[in-house]
């Protein structure tokens, strides 16, 4: 009997384990699921400090569309995006739980936000009336 209960205690851990780490990181998107594909310049960014995320708005001004509907070349439009926060646990004394935890998250970050002024090419989706990059990689820097 013990065994038994030991064993299901054994393979409700390994199932909790589980559920933890597929849920942890966002699951990775190919460009070709992109809804809206097109190029701009980076007009603005707005960041905000979220929990141990830094997101992103990044303003981006239509100079050519590939794929989408409803957008117009001069049209400025927001995408969402987000990075880790390198300062989210500087000088911070967490315990067991919140470190692992945080663990699970630090993979689950955009690879890169571009600079204003930047011209670039868009991967994005559109969602509910929001536009967010593909994740990992939503964006290419067009070199003059």
């Amino acid at each position: 009997m013990a065994s038994k209960i030991l064993r299901m205690a054994t393979i409700s851990s390994i199932l909790l384990v589980l559920a933890l780490t597929a849920s942890a990181a966002r699951r990775l998107e190919k460009r070709e699921s992109a809804t809206h594909v097109f190029t701009g310049k980076v007009r603005t960014l707005h960041r905000e400090r979220n929990r141990g995320f830094l997101d992103y708005t990044v303003d981006v001004k239509v100079t050519s569309i590939e794929k989408g509907e409803g957008l117009k070349v001069r049209d400025v439009v927001p995408i969402r995006c987000y990075l880790r926060d390198p300062d989210w646990l500087k000088g911070k004394t967490i315990g067991d739980e919140e470190r692992r935890k945080d663990g699970l998250r630090r993979d689950s970050s955009y690879l890169a936000v571009p600079k204003e002024g930047d011209e670039i090419k868009v991967y994005a989706r559109k969602d509910h009336e929001k536009f967010e990059g593909i994740y990992p990689d939503w964006f290419d820097e067009i070199k003059k």
